[in-house]
């Protein structure tokens, strides 16, 4: 298992095509024969995988713009970047020391 802590860097896969619908945007994996649909707090992290950033960056931001707690942020966060590199929609650019 890849370890993933919040000093992880990741980047969404720049050859992913991804098309909004509403608030919600569809990204089409054309190699595996699928989509995934994300919701609109989906499209927010999504966006800001757009270049690499490490995970604790991310989650500030996202603390911030939904004024919510870091730390259930980051829960949540980890697990849905862990649900994203399972399905090759990310990769990781530098690893973490720590598990999470």
């Amino acid at each position: 298992m890849t370890l993933i802590g919040m000093d992880t860097v990741v980047v969404r896969n720049p050859d992913l095509p991804a098309a909004p619908v509403d608030d919600d945007l569809i990204i089409l994996d054309v190699a595996r024969g699928h989509y995934v649909g994300l919701d609109a707090i989906g499209r927010e992290i999504w966006d800001g995988l757009a270049a690499p950033i490490a995970l604790a960056d991310l989650c500030a931001r996202l603390s911030r713009r939904f004024n919510a707690s870091l730390d259930t942020i980051a829960q949540d966060v980890t697990v849905f970047i862990r649900e994203l590199l399972d399905q090759g929609l990310i990769s990781i650019q530098a690893e973490s020391g720590a598990m999470r």
